[in-house]
C-alpha cells in the first residue's frame, strides 16, 4: 500500500564572515534530489553501488524538493568576561565567592553556575532552542568534563530564551564544574558553546 514518510530536511549554510565584513541580505531558490530505491532489501552501499554503474537505475523514485532561502546578516555578540572561568573555587573574585557562599551555607561548591551575557545582532526576533559544549581540542572529554548546562535543558519550550535585535538573551547559563584534585596547567583550555536557534541556524560562540 501507499504510504507517505514524514521526515525533516534540514539545509545548513556554512557561510561564516568575518566581524568586520558588512553582509547584505542574500536569497537563494534551489532544489534537492531525493534518489530512492524501490528494494528495501537492498542495503545502502548496494545500492550506491548499482548507481553508479547504472545511471538510470531507481530513476522512477527520484524526487526534487524546491526550497527558498535567506541569509541574514549577523552575529551573536558574547562578552569576554562571562565565559571566562576559573579552574578552583579559590580563584573567583572575593566578592563572587562571598556570593556563591551565601546561596552555599558557607560550604565550598562543587559547581558554579554563570548565566552568559549575550546580544543578538541580527535584524530579527532570535530564540534560542538548544545548546551543546564542544570541544575544540584533542582532549575530547575536557569540555564535557568541566562543563554543563542542566539549568537550560530544565526549561520547557516556553521557558527557552529570545531576543529582539540588540537586545540580550537572558537565561543561556553554564555551569562550571570544579576540579579540585586536578592541575590543568598554565594555559587556558578552550570549549565551543554551539547554540541552535529558531531563525538563523546554528552560531558557535
Amino acid at each position: 500500500p501507499h504510504s507517505i514518510l514524514k521526515h525533516p530536511i534540514t539545509i545548513r549554510s556554512m557561510f561564516n564572515p568575518s566581524l568586520e565584513h558588512i553582509v547584505l541580505p542574500r536569497s537563494y531558490t534551489g532544489s534537492i534530489i531525493i534518489w530512492a530505491t524501490g528494494d528495501l532489501n537492498v542495503t545502502y552501499l548496494e545500492w550506491e553501488q548499482q548507481l553508479i554503474s547504472h545511471k538510470s537505475f531507481g530513476s522512477e523514485y527520484i524526487t526534487e524538493v524546491p526550497f527558498e532561502a535567506a541569509i541574514l546578516p549577523g552575529n551573536f555578540e558574547i562578552s569576554t568576561d562571562t565565559v571566562l572561568f576559573p579552574s578552583h573555587f579559590s580563584m573567583l573574585s572575593k566578592e563572587e565567592r562571598a556570593r556563591t557562599k551565601l546561596r552555599t551555607n558557607a560550604k565550598t561548591p562543587e559547581t558554579f553556575d554563570r548565566e552568559l551575557e549575550i546580544t543578538n545582532n541580527f535584524a530579527v526576533p532570535v530564540s534560542v532552542t538548544q545548546i551543546q559544549i564542544a570541544d575544540t581540542g584533542k582532549d575530547d572529554d575536557l569540555c564535557h568534563k568541566y562543563f554543563s548546562t542542566p539549568l537550560f535543558d530544565s526549561l520547557t519550550e516556553g521557558q527557552k530564551p529570545k531576543a529582539d535585535r540588540k537586545d540580550s538573551l537572558k537565561g543561556v547559563s553554564v555551569r562550571f564544574h570544579f576540579q579540585s584534585d586536578e592541575n590543568v596547567g598554565p594555559f587556558p583550555k578552550k570549549c565551543m558553546l554551539s547554540l541552535d536557534t529558531d531563525r538563523v541556524g546554528r552560531q558557535n560562540l
